[in-house]
């Protein structure tokens, strides 16, 4: 993440730095696009980060809470159900975490490109 900030940070502070007379007047409107649109990329992409890691912790701790009562499940048909039950809800938070996950993936690879565009395109020498 710090290596996906850094080129953030480059890349903004290299708006500045393209001749102007190099870019065509789309290129100028795209490296302005590109620019405005960076801080709120970066707000959501530590937002999803955020999120993944509470989903990751969420799914840890129902797995371990479902394993608990698997111990249990032998003991009665109500200690059978109770491990049914955190099953279900250890199974739900994991496909939460890795909805997460890939929403994060995605974002942070289209993230990614951009900075990578707007290095291209607007940081020249």
């Amino acid at each position: 993440m710090t290596f996906r900030l850094t080129l953030l940070a480059l890349a903004i502070g290299f708006a500045t730095l393209a001749p102007a007379a190099a870019l065509t007047p789309n290129e100028v409107r795209e490296c302005q696009t590109l620019a405005s649109g960076f801080t709120a990329k970066q707000a959501k992409y530590q937002a999803l980060s955020a999120e993944r890691d509470a989903l990751a912790i969420k799914a840890e701790t129902l797995g371990e809470a479902w394993e608990n009562a698997e111990q249990l499940r032998n003991f009665s048909p109500e200690a059978a159900a109770e491990a049914d039950e955190a099953e279900v809800v250890y199974e739900d938070a994991k496909i939460a975490f890795e909805a997460s996950e890939a929403e994060f993936q995605t974002f942070g690879a289209a993230l990614n490109s951009d900075i990578q565009r707007f290095n291209r395109l607007c940081a020249a020498d």
